[in-house]
């Protein structure tokens, strides 16, 4: 029987640092399970997993668009696993997503994906605990 579950967005901004360029990203924070809702599998690498959205255990990872990738990295078959350097911490990359996949979230398309966790650790007791919710049916 198919059932409700949702997923946690927000938007936020991440500063990238390559060489001595510092440049303004758009990104999208999500909840681990955000993409499985979605039906949408990384085109390379993975998306995003629970142990990787717990802030405590919280590996500083990003899952990147086609397009990002593409364009500033050069489409890199090598990246899964590389370092780029976001708000002066160093992020794997676990994942490319698919070619033309955008998500529009208040009328910017993301350059790419982080756990909520990393840009709200304490979400809970800052009060976030609205974030908003994408909901869908899904087969149990």
């Amino acid at each position: 029987m198919p059932r409700a579950r949702c997923a946690r967005r927000l938007s936020s901004s991440l500063n990238w640092r390559h060489g001595d360029v510092l440049e303004p990203l758009r990104a999208l924070s999500l909840s681990a399970n955000f993409f499985e809702l979605a039906g949408t599998p990384a085109w390379m690498g993975h998306t995003l997993t629970w142990p990787e959205a717990e802030p405590e255990d919280n590996p500083n990872v990003v899952v990147l668009t086609y397009d990002f990738w593409a364009r500033r990295l050069g489409r890199d078959r090598d990246i899964i696993g590389r370092t780029i350097n976001l708000n002066g911490r160093l992020f794997t990359v676990t994942g490319v997503m698919p070619r033309g996949y955008n998500m529009v979230m208040g009328g910017l398309i993301p350059q790419m994906f982080v756990t909520i966790g990393l840009v709200a650790p304490d979400w809970k007791s800052a009060g976030l605990q609205h974030f908003p919710w994408s909901c869908g049916w899904r087969r149990a």
